[in-house]
């Protein structure tokens, strides 16, 4: 067997000193390019950077980089797949915490990550123009005991029970806005003027509504706003907040014209202190509110190397897988589709980031499932939609949005 073994060795040998030529070299096959582009907005320190980590289906890293917020940063990936899990990673120094987002397998596209504009409808002008508008009101009718006005879009207030000014921070034409909770009562007046004055002697009388609620709840926060243009968010007029009311009889007050459009926004506080998020857009006040909640999703196994989740109704646009430990949280954003989960090594290995080298990942443990729904777009319309430039701009913008 030995003698055997040696011929072949021997014969092994010869064949690879011979001079025939050897056969050419394969050429390596290149992977093509693929060009992803995104900004990560951070309106608390513009100053700072994060961390951006593209994987593949594999958790390959194809991309390790810090970069500046605020900035649009585009870049490319040597990859034969189309899309990618995106992860970024948020440092603060100040209070050395870490938050991390994980996309998966999405292609960013001009995103504007890290933003509500999408979802938002105040008044962008409020605060960042010169004040331009004054207006003094006079014929305040009589004001019962701790009474409160709101000023809509009004930057700035100063009066007695006799007489208010009200500055504004918008370009004329200016379309003010005021109400007297308590006397239920509101008035609006547009003006041309850098000054003007309005009576309150005649004042139109706001409605309230008081919503069924699916649960019990320990607090609550609402607030109700108006296109003065239908779809146009240039056109948003404050109309109240709870802020200064938050002990009434009613869920919420509004003015029955005025505005093409009403938005009610509600933050929802449940007894065991999970809050409950809805907006809804719509040509006339909404009069139901409903929420997401425990209801709307079912963990059948609840381990982070063996995850499965179920949709007993009707499903959201987007679920989030949360993991904490102490100053560390992370959200894996999933597509509904994605039930199963055999491990976050499927997705990204955070160990080998530049921003969490030397972290200690056995402390992390799973943090329960949250839920976004926007419209009926689902898991790549969301982002697609929430994350676009035009977001804030687009004729088209969300009328239901709700999270949980």
């Amino acid at each position: 067997m030995k003698k055997n073994y040696l011929t072949l060795l021997i014969a092994i040998a010869l064949i690879s000193c011979s001079k025939d030529p050897a056969p050419p070299t394969p050429t390596p096959t290149t992977m093509p390019e693929r060009q992803i582009s995104l900004a990560y907005m951070n309106s608390f320190d513009p100053t700072a950077k994060f961390e951006l980590i593209v994987t593949d289906s594999s958790a390959h890293y194809l991309l390790d980089t810090i970069l500046s917020v605020q900035d649009m940063h585009t870049m490319k990936v040597s990859s034969n797949e189309t899309t990618f899990n995106i992860t970024t990673i948020d440092h603060t120094e100040s209070s050395n915490t870490n938050s991390v987002q994980t996309y998966y397998q999405v292609k960013p596209d001009n995103w504007i990550m890290n933003s509500v504009l999408a979802v938002e409808f105040s008044d962008t002008a409020r605060y960042s123009s010169t004040p331009q508008t004054q207006i003094f009101y006079n014929d305040i009718p009589v004001l019962p005991v701790g009474w409160v006005a709101q000023f809509g879009n009004g930057f700035a207030f100063s009066g007695n029970s006799k007489n208010w000014t009200v500055t504004y921070q918008k370009p004329l034409p200016y379309y003010a806005f005021l109400t007297i909770p308590k006397l239920k009562l509101y008035k609006y007046y547009e003006t041309n003027k850098a000054n003007d004055t309005v009576s309150l002697a005649k004042m139109d009388t706001a409605l309230t509504l008081q919503y069924q609620k699916p649960f019990a709840l320990s607090d609550s926060f609402r607030w109700v706003s108006g296109l003065r243009k239908k779809n146009d968010r240039s056109t948003s007029v404050a109309l109240w907040s709870d802020f200064f009311e938050h002990n009434v009889d009613y869920d919420i007050l509004y003015p029955p014209t005025g505005v093409e459009q009403y938005i009610v926004k509600y933050f929802a506080v449940d007894k065991n202190g999970k809050w409950h998020y809805t907006q809804k857009l719509g040509d006339v006040i909404p009069v139901t509110m409903e929420f997401l909640d425990d209801s709307y999703f079912t963990v059948v196994k609840n381990d982070m190397k063996d995850f499965e989740i179920a949709f007993p109704k009707t499903p959201p646009s987007v679920y989030s897988l949360n993991i904490s430990a102490p100053k560390f949280f992370w959200h894996i954003n999933l597509p509904v589709g994605k039930k199963t989960l055999k491990g976050t090594d499927k997705i990204i290995d955070l160990s080998k980031s530049k921003t969490l080298a030397g972290f200690d990942f056995s402390t992390v443990h799973f943090d329960g499932v949250s839920l976004s729904k926007a419209d009926e777009y689902d898991y790549v319309g969301y982002y697609t939609h929430i994350f676009s430039v035009d977001a804030y701009t687009s004729t088209n913008p969300i009328k239901l949005f709700m999270q949980y």
